[in-house]
């Protein structure tokens, strides 16, 4: 499964990043500083990677996986539905958003407020990075402990991911973090602007596709609500 490989390529990052912070922040940072061609560095190949992750998201043909490509037509899947259901689970559902909005800005808000030095912000970045994965592959205490939704297909806040991941460098003022933070922007504003003109493309309601029966997805674990 794709899933599962993003999830090794990533836990490899946050493993190499962890193991050379063990060694000695100065000399992690010497690493990420190499030059391994001309003016290009290791932590540009990162950017690369992350910038590439996301432009991905962007494009329905190369968008694989329900849980982030509900918000495009081709996903959505007519369902016979009553329309007081449909707007009674989109505001349930959009009021456990707001919730995971408040812990999340709640975060960001704090490595400012303690002025978290720069290579911690990466530190962070990384490791939200690792936990997103984590997250999709084996336990989610967003699905479980906050937005309550069924599986990662009918996850309210899928594409949260990416801008949650780079948000903390808002904090690191250069062309890189801040590119990164622009495209995560992007991606979250897409999804909201979708859901707000297509909410029926969101719920298993009224989309056939996010139910058990049509989904391809590997199925990791089911909350029974």
């Amino acid at each position: 499964m794709l899933s599962r490989k993003i999830l090794i390529a990533r836990s490899a990052v946050f493993a190499v990043a962890l193991v050379l912070t063990l060694i000695g922040k100065d000399y992690a940072s010497h690493v990420f500083n190499f030059n391994i061609a001309g003016s290009v560095k290791v932590y540009h190949l990162l950017w690369v990677f992350v910038m590439a992750e996301m432009i991905l998201v962007l494009i329905p043909k190369l968008d694989h996986f329900i849980g982030c490509g509900k918000l495009y037509g081709k996903n959505y899947t007519p369902k016979e539905h009553g329309k007081a259901d449909l707007i009674e689970d989109t505001k349930t559902f959009d009021k456990r958003a707001i919730n995971a909005m408040m812990i999340w800005a709640a975060i960001v808000a704090a490595i400012g407020i303690f002025r978290v030095e720069p290579y911690w912000v990466i530190m962070i970045a990384i490791l939200f990075y690792f936990l997103d994965q984590l997250f999709v592959n084996v336990w989610c205490p967003f699905q479980q402990l906050i937005i309550r939704n069924r599986c990662c297909a009918t996850c309210r806040i899928y594409n949260w991911g990416f801008a949650i991941i780079v948000s903390p460098l808002i904090y690191i003022k250069s062309f890189w973090t801040y590119s990164l933070v622009a495209m995560g922007a992007i991606i979250l504003l897409q999804w909201e602007i979708l859901h707000y003109r297509f909410p029926e493309r969101f719920s298993e309601v009224s989309n056939d596709t996010l139910l058990c029966k049509n989904c391809n997805d590997r199925c990791r674990k089911i909350l029974q609500m």
